[in-house]
């Protein structure tokens, strides 16, 4: 599958060449003539700000423009292959979840959808933000060989990594990762501790508990709408793309009646009504296909919670949680497909379940095979503890 993803991107990168990919300009043109600039000197290495990701991404794609020859060809060439391996991470995960026709379901859209072509061989931000995501992913759910060194460093470079590319979404990060750890927890207890056992003063802790939790909330609900969703929706509602230009969700009534309408412009975008020139009909297609698989992601889901609550929670959680951030904040069709890269991959994923589990297709020998010894392996090579008399 990831060697299908990269013969399709290959045929795309002429598109983005010749400039006829609408998402080859814009920022795209801005990343280029950083590289440029950083190449030829005239932004000194000692000037470079990673906190500016003009000057981050643009120095990644320097490399390129210091070769001699078409340095173009080059730096879309190592954008494609970078737009490759989500397809191959996103497989394994799959394959580790349920098994490897749900991995082929999950990873076809993602391989060959006209959307994921055009913007991952564009040289914008898109493509590694969506790599370092699904690796982290992958390096979570997947058994490692303990011999090749402790994952958990590669880990955290990829969450700074990420993070330096779209710094907005850390607190999703961390809200994936409290969850995680609060699973993690939970099922230590229920493991190894009554939790059968009533406490005197539960129900009343329960309640302030869920009353402080509640109000923390909706404090940090409305300072993000005020000062992180709602500037930027304002400033992102323009261009021929635009949509529901007029709607600004600054307070916390408008972003409850406007997260489902937001949402739904965020992962089917465009509709049949919205088409203004053929340009939108591919993009209008993978927005109802999209809206199919949502309804198959549904059913994956579910199983994936009940099989692998671990993972499948935290997991679904990060997505809604970005899905109604970016849902709340996009304004235009092309922000939209460009952004909804780096998670509609979860529901593609629930989906590749949902559709294997519908036609009954049952976890292979070969697949569990596969399991078995990843875990094997893991348990092997890790290091045994021993105590001192």
């Amino acid at each position: 599958m990831t060697l299908l993803a990269f013969i399709f991107r290959l045929f795309a990168i002429p598109v983005s060449l010749f400039g006829l990919n609408t998402y080859s300009k814009h920022d795209a043109v801005g990343f280029r003539i950083t590289a440029h600039r950083i190449a030829d000197g005239r932004i000194p290495l000692t000037h470079i700000d990673l906190t500016n990701v003009y000057h981050y991404w643009g120095s990644m794609l320097s490399l390129f423009y210091w070769l001699p020859g078409p340095s173009d060809v080059y730096s879309h060439l190592f954008v494609a292959a970078i737009g490759c391996l989500p397809v191959w991470f996103v497989y394994e995960i799959a394959t580790e979840l349920y098994d490897r026709r749900a991995a082929v379901y999950a990873t076809l859209p993602i391989a060959v959808f006209p959307t994921f072509l055009l913007v991952q061989t564009s040289l914008i931000r898109e493509g590694p933000v969506l790599l370092l995501i699904t690796a982290i992913v992958y390096l979570f759910v997947v058994p490692t060989d303990a011999s090749r060194g402790d994952p958990r460093y590669l880990i955290m470079l990829c969450f700074v990594l990420v993070t330096l590319f779209r710094p907005e979404n850390l607190f999703v990060y961390a809200f994936a990762i409290f969850i995680a750890w609060g699973i993690k927890i939970y099922s230590y207890i229920e493991t190894y501790y009554d939790v059968g056992v009533s406490f005197k003063h539960e129900r009343l802790a329960s309640a302030l508990f869920g009353s402080l939790s509640t109000g923390i909330a909706l404090i940090a609900g409305q300072k993000i709408l005020s000062f992180a969703i709602a500037p930027r929706r304002a400033k992102r509602a323009r261009g021929g793309s635009a949509y529901l230009v007029g709607i600004i969700p600054s307070d916390l009534f408008t972003a409850a009646w406007f997260a489902p309408i937001g949402i739904a412009y965020f992962l089917f975008s465009p509709f049949p009504w919205m088409v203004k020139s053929w340009t939108y009909l591919a993009p209008m297609a993978v927005g109802i296909l999209n809206l199919g698989l949502f309804i198959a992601g549904l059913v994956g889901a579910k199983t994936l919670i009940k099989a692998r609550p671990q993972v499948a929670i935290p997991l679904i959680a990060a997505f809604a949680l970005l899905t109604l951030f970016y849902g709340l904040m996009e304004g235009n069709v092309g922000a939209a497909i460009r952004h909804r890269q780096m998670v509609i991959w979860v529901m593609y994923l629930c989906a590749g379940v949902g559709l294997a589990e519908r036609f009954g297709v049952d976890v292979s020998v070969r697949d569990m095979h596969i399991r078995l010894v990843r875990r094997a392996k893991h348990e092997i090579s890790k290091p045994i503890a021993v105590q001192s008399n």
